[in-house]
């Protein structure tokens, strides 16, 4: 998730610091985040400061290494982590280098992160074995036929050839059958061929509906095995929630990872949504191949970009009804 990017100012004109608060204004339409606090000057991330003024130099002694400098000056100025700015202050070229910083820094903030992350000793979160969801992975996989068939659901056929399934269960029936432990459930392998006469007369449909549900509904706080906690992730396309059940958290899950990767526990630290939570996302996520684990891609994949402008309003709309309107 992008983080709020802090400026300190020192020495600065009255002129110049209208500038630089108008410009932060400005970019915050833009979701450019940044805060004018000027009472902690080690803990910013970008000193704006006039070199010349008494209160400008004793910012620049005051500074840390590393940190970004804007230098409001009368001659120009070359020096690393140091832009030169001639005064007065101008708007728009402002505006533009501040938005380039922006993007710079989060590319920083989150190097550092991941870095951070490697160094953190893994979690310990119990795997998920022997539900459901295991079954279906690995039919889907391996691209089996298989019967599940148990009393309390009508029997389900599924193809993992094709990723398909043919059943006349109801999703209130496949919910059922996610939240049964898997020695109620019966499975019959059966031959490639045989799918076809079994689904006759039968609805059929996409496999991915019901690992999804699966994945929500029966990992109960569990990662599916080979996964980490601490990893960052992206998504590799917009979950199509106008099809799957879904609660509010995913929502936002979504559009935090449709911006920038993250890993599980990231996600819950930033968002508040409890881990088990995260979890069971990653898991439906993860078994409708939606899990993308390469985030040093620049950007996200242009069906992602594409999917999540093309939900932009519908999801807007939702969004405030779920109070997550600073997501969209």
């Amino acid at each position: 998730m992008p983080q709020q990017i802090k400026i300190f100012s020192a020495g600065l004109s009255e002129q110049d610091n209208m500038a630089v608060n108008t410009a932060a204004k400005l970019l915050s339409y833009e979701s450019v985040d940044y805060q004018i606090n000027n009472k902690e000057l080690v803990k910013a991330h970008l000193l704006i400061v006039d070199e010349d003024s008494q209160h400008g130099k004793q910012a620049m002694r005051q500074s840390r290494p590393g940190q970004v400098k804007l230098i409001v000056s009368s001659k120009p100025m070359m020096a690393k982590n140091t832009i030169g700015l001639p005064r007065p202050i101008d708007l728009n070229s402002l505006k533009l280098i501040l938005k380039k910083l922006y993007e710079k820094l989060q590319q920083q903030l989150m190097s550092q992160q991941m870095a951070a992350a490697k160094t953190k000793p893994d979690t310990k979160v119990e795997e998920l074995k022997e539900s459901i969801l295991n079954v279906l992975l690995e039919t889907k996989l391996k691209q089996r036929i298989l019967h599940i068939t148990c009393n309390e659901v009508p029997d389900i056929f599924i193809d993992g050839c094709n990723q398909c399934l043919a059943t006349t269960a109801t999703e209130s029936e496949f919910e059922k059958l996610c939240k049964l432990p898997i020695g109620n459930i019966t499975l019959y392998k059966l031959k490639p061929k045989t799918f076809a006469v079994h689904s006759n007369e039968m609805n059929i449909q996409s496999l991915h509906n019901l690992l999804w549900l699966a994945g929500i509904k029966c990992s109960n706080g569990k990662i599916l095995p080979g996964n980490s906690i601490e990893k960052p992730f992206r998504l590799r396309a917009w979950p199509n929630f106008t099809r799957n059940s879904f609660i509010a958290e995913h929502l936002k899950l979504a559009a935090i990872l449709a911006k920038q990767p993250n890993s599980i526990r990231q996600l819950s630290e930033s968002t508040g949504v409890n881990l088990a939570e995260v979890i069971n996302f990653f898991n439906a996520a993860y078994a409708v191949d939606l899990i993308d684990y390469d985030v040093n891609a620049d950007k996200a994949s242009p069906q992602l970009r594409s999917r999540t402008n093309e939900q932009q309003g519908l999801f807007s709309r939702i969004a405030q009804r779920l109070n997550l309107e600073g997501i969209f």
